[in-house]
């Protein structure tokens, strides 16, 4: 089921990265986009460069996402974790590749990455105060 769900995970965020690649060639065909613009972009800046506050927002929504996995209410996972910027910068590396700028691209991607290790520690940490505090048994092996 691992193996399945980490397929998965890098099919979805390789086609957000291609998404972003194939809007950005759009918009570059259209006049509508174009490297200088990218480079300039606010948002794309905050994802390349983010601050302390959009940092503290990351580990927040990794946490809840966790702790409503956790209390097996699926449902609204996906709230929580959209507070993170995954998505962002997944279609960020796109972009940045389609734009010709893989320095752009490489910064997305630790961002990704960023994410991706905070929702991996927020899910270990909170396993392991579920387990500690709340079933008060030794894990089943």
């Amino acid at each position: 089921m691992f193996k399945l769900g980490l397929i998965s995970t890098l099919a979805g965020y390789s086609t957000l990265m291609a998404g972003g690649a194939v809007a950005y060639a759009v918009l570059h065909a259209l006049g509508a986009a174009d490297q200088a613009g990218l480079l300039a972009s606010s948002s794309v800046k905050q994802i390349i460069d983010p601050p302390a506050t959009d940092l503290l927002v990351s580990v927040c929504g990794a946490l809840a996402g966790l702790v409503i996995t956790a209390a097996y209410r699926n449902s609204v996972i996906a709230g929580a974790l959209v507070a993170m910027r995954l998505i962002d910068a997944a279609s960020a590396v796109g972009v940045a590749l389609a734009a010709g700028t893989p320095e752009v691209a490489a910064q997305a991607l630790q961002r990704l990455g960023l994410d991706a290790a905070l929702i991996a520690t927020a899910g270990v940490l909170v396993v392991f105060i579920k387990q500690r505090f709340t079933h008060k048994r030794a894990p089943l092996h």
